[in-house]
């Protein structure tokens, strides 16, 4: 049986990896990196997750609007995302973990009403660039897929992988 794991109040459900899910200690790893990496039969997950919903109440509105302004004028995607994805990538060679198959990089943001158009926009952004300058690696045929997710459309999307909400 797998473990809970556990980012703030989510709880993700990993039960058909075919390997142990890492995620890469923050302490050892001076790069940034993303928060899950699930190996599945036909794909490698890289997961990141923001969930400004789970900050105190006082300060909780203030924390999802800074994060759909993020979105909004690409500052979560410079300074956060790509340095994340880029820096997995690096971990994963430092741990000879590198993949030949498929790679899906998905964003999950905790933020109730991030609609469709918002995350669909922040996708095509992360995707574009991956597109043009990477990450791949040497072997693989393959550079990563861009998905952005709410919690909502996560498990809509991932009916085997819902993600529970703490309280």
């Amino acid at each position: 049986m797998q473990p809970e794991w556990m980012e703030g109040r989510l709880t993700f459900n990993f039960a058909s990896v075919i390997n142990p899910v890492r995620k890469p200690d923050k302490d050892e790893n001076t790069l940034k990196t993303v928060d899950f990496i699930a190996e599945y039969p036909a794909v490698l997950w890289l997961i990141d997750v923001k969930d400004p919903e789970r900050t105190s109440i006082t300060h909780q509105q203030d924390a999802i609007q800074e994060t759909l302004t993020s979105i909004s004028n690409d500052s979560l995607l410079k300074e956060h995302l790509l340095p994340k994805l880029y820096g997995t990538f690096v971990y994963l060679v430092e741990k000879e973990l590198e993949s030949r198959g498929n790679i899906l990089y998905v964003t999950l943001i905790g933020v109730t009403e991030l609609d469709a158009a918002l995350r669909s926009s922040l996708r095509d952004k992360i995707q574009r660039y991956i597109n043009r300058i990477g990450p791949k690696f040497q072997n693989s045929h393959h550079s990563p897929i861009a998905d952005v997710h709410n919690i909502a459309s996560w498990n809509q999307a991932y009916p085997g992988m819902e993600i529970t909400i703490r309280s």
